[in-house]
């Protein structure tokens, strides 16, 4: 039997974005490397989620959105075609996620992945991985970063479970899990465990990337 699954990617406003880099990178900079970063991942769970209905064995109906309260936002999903929900409370990440939540269970999604939208090298093969697990209303998977934050979790909607994104998130979520009898499984997928916040960061972009950060700068 198929189910709906909303894979949400939560963004501040560009201009608002990488706040940790701003002693070594422009607004500018940091504007274009916020979107950059989103739109590879956008690009990378659409060719996972492509390559699940190719195969077949997966039946579920899985939907990709963002939510945010920037128009710069908006106009990227729409040229990305993926779903736009409007931030409306503006308390910072874990409100937005609720909210999102709320709206993704009204509209009769059953599970809900959450992925950061600035992910340094997310591979299409690790997004399946997750994508693929049995999360049922007993479980919650989650992979931490390398920092101990939560760069991916799954959920079945409504959520059995209040969310607690910031820093150090993934032991959170863990005993969150465990303390309302839920199997928090830990999938331990490499690309995904390494986001983009601190200088050292850097180093793991491409130079495609690195390029089109700094030319945004010179236009």
């Amino acid at each position: 039997m198929s189910e709906r699954v909303l894979v949400l990617i939560p963004m501040k406003a560009p201009t608002q974005a990488k706040s940790r880099l701003k002693s070594v990178l422009s607004d500018r900079e940091r504007s274009a490397l916020a979107l950059s970063l989103f739109k590879v991942v956008v690009t990378r769970v659409k060719d996972a989620v492509q390559r699940l209905s190719e195969v077949g064995g997966n039946r579920d109906i899985i939907d990709i959105a963002v939510i945010s309260s920037s128009d710069t936002i908006e106009s990227q999903a729409a040229d990305l075609g993926i779903i736009y929900l409007e931030e409306e409370t503006g308390d910072g990440l874990v409100a937005a996620v609720e909210e999102a939540a709320a709206k993704a269970s009204w509209r009769g999604y059953k599970r809900l992945c959450i992925l950061p939208g600035d992910l340094a090298d997310p591979s299409a093969s690790d997004i399946i991985r997750l994508l693929s697990y049995p999360v049922d209303e007993g479980t919650i998977a989650l992979c931490p970063s390398q920092d101990l934050g939560t760069n991916a979790l799954v959920v079945t909607l409504p959520s059995p479970m209040p969310f607690a994104f910031g820093p150090e998130s993934f032991t959170r979520h863990f005993s969150l899990a465990a303390d309302r009898g839920l199997m928090p499984v830990i999938l331990p997928l490499k690309s995904l465990r390494r986001d983009i916040d601190t200088l050292a960061d850097l180093d793991y972009l491409d130079d495609n990337q690195t390029l089109g950060i700094m030319n945004r700068e010179e236009a």
